[in-house]
């Protein structure tokens, strides 16, 4: 089953210098994933102060420029992992460099990508908002 690791950072804990390495870190833990054949994509985010937090409410659509300042934490990538269950993916998910100076969160996914063809593309409009962009009917 595909899981999605939602890959968070708190700011505050990470001085500038620090969060190349986490980068470093968490590339190297990736590539990991890639050699055990677990990860099936991702990437990491550009800074939060890049991206867009959109909303429609009645109607009426809210576009707020990034950082958004009810959370401390950013999401700072994600990762779809394939795992036999939940237990699974929390334990790749524990041991993904992010859980020590952010988060991860294993969500499983509703339907697996590969039962779509490879026109499948996912994007993100923000930091927050996800959408899936015109999936095949194959």
């Amino acid at each position: 089953m595909q899981y999605l690791l939602i890959l968070s950072g708190d700011r505050e804990l990470m001085a500038a210098e620090a969060r190349q390495n986490a980068v470093e870190r968490v590339g190297e833990f990736a590539m990991g994933l890639v050699v055990d054949g677990v990860l099936q994509g991702g990437s990491p985010l550009r800074p939060a102060e890049e991206g867009k937090k959109v909303r429609v409410r009645e109607g009426r659509q809210r576009v707020v420029d990034g950082p958004f300042a009810e959370s401390k934490e950013v999401i700072a990538g994600y990762m779809i992992i394939e795992a036999a269950d939940m237990a699974a993916a929390v334990d790749i998910a524990l041991r993904c460099p992010n859980a020590e100076f952010g988060s991860g969160r294993s969500c499983p996914a509703a339907i697996s990508a590969s039962r779509y063809s490879s026109g499948m593309k996912c994007a993100c409009t923000s930091t927050l908002s996800w959408n899936i962009v015109r999936p095949s009917t194959a």
